[in-house]
Formats: C-alpha cells, structure tokens, sequence
C-alpha cells in the first residue's frame, strides 16, 4: 500500500504555492504521491470515498463527485481544489480485499 508519511501537509506545497489560490500547488513528487495513494484507496475500498483537501481552520466551500480515475488525475496534474471535497464513484462493486 502506498503511503504518504509527513509531519505536515505543507511538505507537499510548492515553494510558489499560494494560500490561497483555488488549487493546491504540490510539488511534481508530491502530486505524483497523492496521486498514487488515492489510486490504491479508490481501488480497495467501496465507494463513495470522501478525500477532502482543506486545511486546519478552512471549511468545505465545494463538494464535487468524480469518478476514481478523474480524481487520481487531478492529484497528478496538481488540480486539487482547495477547501472541496470529492465524493468518489468506483468503477467496481466493493473492496478488494475484504
């Protein structure tokens, strides 16, 4: 399983990243990590998979449902919007591993 291990959230933020711009701006390792990570949750477990991206203190302004792999894609390209949450939609019935 794939794990992102940080003593903070802001190790994945650019050094141009901008509190508050409508996205969060990760560094290319970072957004492949994510990326990674939310491919292996999406596949393991039954949707719908909430993944919030906020930060402590910031509500959720956006709920957007997307399907697993949009969701992946958009932690890969560093399109994550801040203060959303995604509500994932599976392309299988249930967990994996169960």
């Amino acid at each position: 399983m794939p794990r992102l291990r940080l003593a903070c959230a802001c190790e994945l933020l650019s050094e141009s990243a901008d509190w508050n711009a409508p996205t969060h701006d990760m560094t290319p390792d970072a957004a492949s990590r994510l990326a990674e990570t939310l491919a292996w949750m999406t596949s393991h477990y039954r949707a719908p998979l909430p993944v919030e991206v906020v930060w402590d203190g910031d509500g959720i302004e956006v709920e957007e449902q997307v399907d697993a792999t949009a969701l992946v894609e958009l932690a890969r390209t560093n399109r994550l919007g801040t203060r959303t949450r995604y509500l994932t939609r599976s392309d299988h019935d249930g967990p994996v591993n169960a």
